[in-house]
């Protein structure tokens, strides 16, 4: 709450542009709380991500919300291509 009324504060003394939109407030929240090594973590995250013993719903599903969080969106064709490459090592046949 004091990030916030801080934020605000800073608005009105012109230090800041206005937030306006949802996508503006993402920004800014961001930009406050998520630490700059976050999204490279994440990348580093999907390069490595891998079936393992997971069922194939639930490693498409940590799929997906991995790229949801590095903001990735991507084709189908992108998608089935990242989903190939963790389930292969893993020797199982889809």
């Amino acid at each position: 709450m004091q990030w916030w009324h801080k934020t605000v504060m800073d608005i009105g003394l012109n230090k800041r542009p206005y937030v306006v939109s949802w996508e503006d407030l993402k920004l800014c929240m961001r930009a406050r709380f998520v630490p700059p090594h976050y999204r490279k973590e994440l990348l580093l995250k999907l390069q490595r991500l891998q079936q393992g013993t997971q069922s194939v719903n639930d490693y498409f599903k940590e799929l997906e919300t991995t790229l949801t969080k590095v903001e990735m969106h991507e084709s189908e064709e992108f998608k089935m291509a990242m989903f190939e490459k963790g389930n292969s090592r893993c020797g199982r046949i889809i």
